[in-house]
């Protein structure tokens, strides 16, 4: 977040940015670390064909990360960047019976 700022703010310049974002991936092995990486890369480089292979790699990532926890910030980056809707996550299942069936329990559980 920083580097896409100081780029922003024009505090440093757009190939320096890259540079040091290009660096962490090295540095950040994580999925989810790597997809934002490759989403601010995208970000940055929105105006040359050097985004669309970070696009896609950040698209692949935000998607397998969403599978892996269902949070929602990463099935709406996915969509941002490939303009696919995703399946919407299936129901949860319904409480326990013993949750709904005594009142005074629930009352309890919800106080």
């Amino acid at each position: 977040m920083s580097i896409r700022l100081h780029a922003a703010l024009q505090a440093s310049d757009a190939p320096s940015a890259v540079h040091e974002l290009e660096a962490l991936l090295a540095e950040w092995p994580a999925e989810r670390e790597q997809a934002a990486i490759h989403y601010a890369l995208s970000c940055l480089q929105s105006d040359s064909e050097r985004f669309l292979p970070h696009a896609a790699r950040a698209a692949q990532l935000y998607r397998d990360v969403y599978q892996q926890t269902g949070m929602i910030e990463y099935r709406q980056y996915y969509e941002e960047l490939t303009g696919i809707i995703l399946a919407d996550p299936p129901a949860l299942p319904p409480p326990p019976e013993v949750v709904t069936t005594h009142t005074v329990d629930l009352e309890a559980l919800l106080a």
